[in-house]
């Protein structure tokens, strides 16, 4: 029995160690206090920074899709109230070159998936909340959350209006973004899936229409800062960057744990042979 437990704890390990994220924030802070000066995580440059820092809330946020899979998540949550802003900034040195523009991220035929779980108050109008992405300048290439006039979740592309999805923002979401840059960098291609099954990219085929948006930037970006803000009270949980879906999708806890039944059941009626 101490074979197969040292077994399925290898492969599970090594499951997960071939999808990590480049970059992960599941704020494994404690409570009370905020995000101020906290550099946990992986794939960081330095600690979170900004004005009127976020609290730390807890418990963590979660979520459980339609077939059951529960999204693997660790530590608590970075909970804003209005006008509160904090900016982290990503070790792009991790990166691979192909994503790269000199010293921050985006360039012709980049592909970057980021995933979080997130909700905000109930939103009016000019009101609005999200994660945006920075340049080392301090401007804004992309808004994911609630863009300022609609009161769904969407993307402020920038340069190419905005998109949005049916879902109020107000409903606690796990978010995914796929940004793919054109082969000349002179575009951005951006998809939205709020709530995605977590088994696998394909799943993506699956999700129903209100809860999904895709739209384009009319000009290329780059960027090496993640911003949480907003006007209206919001929170904001296990972010994750990477370069393809299973980076930012971790392989589900009842997935994993299917497996291990499976291997030890095999190795099991082996060892009875």
């Amino acid at each position: 029995m101490r074979c197969i437990t040292f077994v399925v704890t290898i492969l599970a390990a090594a499951s997960m160690a071939s999808a990590a994220p480049i970059a992960y924030e599941g704020f494994d802070y404690t409570t009370p206090g905020t995000v101020s000066g906290q550099s946990d995580g992986d794939g960081w440059a330095a600690a979170w920074t900004g004005t009127d820092q976020h609290d730390i809330g807890s418990p963590g946020l979660t979520y459980t899709d339609g077939n059951s899979n529960v999204l693997p998540v660790e530590g608590n949550y970075a909970a804003g109230v209005a006008n509160e802003t904090s900016f982290r900034t990503l070790d792009v040195s991790l990166w691979p070159s192909a994503v790269k523009t000199g010293s921050e991220l985006g360039a012709a035929g980049a592909v970057i998936w980021i995933s979080f779980i997130g909700q905000a108050g109930a939103a009016d109008a000019n009101q609005w909340s999200g994660l945006s992405l920075h340049n080392a300048g301090g401007g804004e290439g992309m808004f994911l959350g609630n863009p300022y006039t609609p009161t769904h979740w969407g993307i402020d592309l920038k340069d190419g209006g905005t998109i949005e999805t049916d879902v109020d923002v107000d409903q606690q979401r796990f978010v995914l973004v796929r940004m793919a840059w054109a082969g000349d960098g002179n575009s951005v291609g951006v998809d939205m899936w709020l709530n995605p099954p977590l088994d696998g990219e394909a799943g993506l085929a699956s999700v129903a229409a209100a809860e999904k948006a895709s739209g384009t930037r009319n000009s290329g970006f780059t960027f090496t800062q993640v911003r949480m803000a907003g006007n209206v009270a919001h929170d904001w949980d296990e972010i994750r960057f990477g370069t393809t879906y299973d980076q930012v999708v971790p392989e589900p806890a009842t997935l994993l744990l299917l497996g291990a039944g499976v291997l030890a059941t095999a190795v099991s009626r082996r060892r009875r042979k």
